[in-house]
């Protein structure tokens, strides 16, 4: 109903390509890699952008001019935005395979609660994780990650779900992508913890987009196996999952 006659929007998505091919061949920007095992969560939890090459524009934090925020006082501990069980069944396995694939070797997920100290509870996330995508368990709480929430005292244990269990525990994924667990807030809401805006990461997506969209798969597959080798996941040249 909304289409333009004569029009299939081809021409937006050679801009795209083109524009994120040119920051691609300057060759001024490059992917961040941290330490094994966190490989990347870690370009996400930094008070200092300035010589990262990843980043293209960050904003810089600076409690004494006013510029701070209070994410750090909550990530750490599993208290903040919390993603769907959903979104996580959709991450691939480390072999490349969907879990619901024959051969995937996906062996569910599992969760509980244990009571706590205060009227709280300690969730203990003892999801299987194992063989996933190393990415799954570098962006949300995960195995041998604990944390404390309130919860009705009736409240013993359950499986995770996307339901709303509750405050401060609404699906039992809290994102950890952004926490930095050695970096303490001068006061606890006066963070200075620096915020990416754009990457380069999101380049390479970007040309990987239009050129699959444009039906260059080769050239796709290419630029997303650059992003998938910082944390060792299998490239998506080797296996396509099914649609």
């Amino acid at each position: 109903d909304f289409g333009v006659e004569g029009s299939d929007g081809k021409a937006f998505l050679e801009l795209a390509r083109d524009a994120s091919k040119e920051v691609i061949d300057s060759k001024i920007y490059s992917l961040y890699k941290g330490p094994a095992g966190n490989e990347y969560a870690s370009l996400f939890n930094k008070r200092d952008y300035a010589d990262n090459k990843e980043v293209l524009l960050w904003t810089k934090k600076d409690v004494d001019k006013g510029l701070y925020h209070n994410v750090n006082r909550y990530l750490p501990q599993g208290s903040g935005p919390q993603i769907t069980k959903q979104l996580v069944d959709d991450v691939l396995m480390k072999n490349g395979r969907k879990i619901t694939e024959s051969g995937s070797g996906y062996a569910g997920n599992v969760g509980k609660w244990v009571k706590g100290k205060n009227g709280k509870a300690e969730i203990i996330y003892n999801i299987n994780f194992k063989d996933r995508d190393p990415r799954l368990i570098q962006s949300i709480h995960a195995i041998g990650r604990y944390v404390t929430v309130e919860i009705p005292d009736d409240l013993k244990s359950l499986v995770l779900t996307t339901l709303d269990i509750g405050k401060g525990a609404r699906t039992g994924y809290p994102i950890y992508k952004g926490a930095n667990i050695k970096y303490q807030q001068q006061l606890p809401n006066r963070g200075d913890m620096g915020n990416i805006i754009f990457r380069y990461g999101e380049v390479l997506l970007i040309y990987a987009e239009a050129q699959a969209e444009l039906g260059n798969d080769a050239e796709a597959k290419a630029k997303i196996d650059l992003l998938r080798d910082r944390v060792g996941m299998t490239k998506l040249s080797a296996y396509l999952p099914p649609k």
